[in-house]
């Protein structure tokens, strides 16, 4: 959704409706569909969160969710003090991480963990993501390895592809490169065990391994990785998709890193242009690509 948010001339951006979605979730299980519970936030903060316009984007400069993270050792604090489910309160982690609010997402990921006498591994896979958003690196990969010890049997395949995915890209971060790759390989494998090697899913894990091996300066491999998933993206998404075009500039850096800087630029180029034409100047992958 990142690839279509609005970046309008003074460069703030408009959040997109996918961030929209547990906030309206989380309104109806709080105030439609179960109004007896008691409630976990003002309604007025849950009404803003709702009040959408200019094609349902929500302005980021007018938006009261600033108001919980300012004051978010209060509110997790009354939830002590209310009779909560702990699922309502995991809508809302999954939203406030979706807003960018992690501090407070992982203030409520503790709760949710502390409260549900048997978190499923959903729970514990955002615990963990959480923990990498905050820089907590060490203790993601902590929390990342004592779920592949305990998961293995009791998850399925699609929970420990994204498992998978998420320890490769601390190990990474750690400079662990050679565990990084591993992981990334058994991503990739399990991702074709399970939906296919013409899929979305196994075509994104491709195209991890592929920029992973690139940055490695292991270039043919990663250029024929590469080649493959910008087939299946022109075929399935177009020429002109975000993403497609995500792949034409890791076959460029490829070509730039390489000496073939005619080759480089034409790319560039091109890609460029179609920025411009589809998301504006201002928009941070047309930056990135001039």
């Amino acid at each position: 959704a990142d690839d279509f948010i609005q970046w309008p001339e003074n460069g703030t951006p408009k959040l997109s409706v996918y961030v929209l979605q547990y906030g309206i979730q989380h309104f109806l299980r709080l105030y439609g569909v179960k109004k007896s519970r008691q409630r976990l936030l003002d309604i007025d903060f849950m009404a803003a969160v709702i009040e959408v316009w200019d094609d349902y984007f929500i302005p980021l400069q007018s938006w009261r969710a600033l108001d919980i993270r300012n004051h978010h050792s209060e509110y997790i604090n009354s939830l002590n003090k209310q009779r909560v489910e702990t699922e309502d309160v995991h809508s809302l982690c999954l939203f406030l991480e979706s807003s960018g609010f992690y501090t407070t997402a992982f203030q409520c990921s503790e709760w949710v963990l502390k409260n549900d006498h048997n978190p499923d591994i959903h729970k514990k896979l955002l615990h963990a993501r959480l923990l990498t958003e905050l820089d907590l690196w060490k203790e993601a990969l902590s929390f990342y390895q004592d779920l592949l010890d305990t998961t293995n049997e009791t998850s399925t395949k699609e929970d420990l592809s994204y498992l998978f995915y998420h320890v490769s890209n601390v190990y990474r971060k750690l400079g662990q490169l050679d565990l990084a790759q591993e992981y990334m390989e058994r991503d990739f494998k399990l991702s074709v065990e399970v939906w296919g090697e013409q899929s979305p899913e196994s075509m994104a894990s491709l195209y991890n391994l592929a920029t992973f091996l690139r940055d490695q300066q292991q270039y043919e491999p990663a250029y024929q990785m590469l080649r493959k998933v910008g087939e299946y993206r022109e075929s399935s998404l177009g020429n002109n998709h975000p993403m497609t075009l995500a792949v034409y500039n890791s076959l460029a850096l490829i070509f730039k890193s390489q000496g073939e800087l005619q080759k480089a630029i034409d790319i560039y180029t091109d890609v460029h242009n179609t920025q411009l034409q589809l998301l504006g100047m201002n928009h941070p992958s047309t930056l990135t690509t001039y």
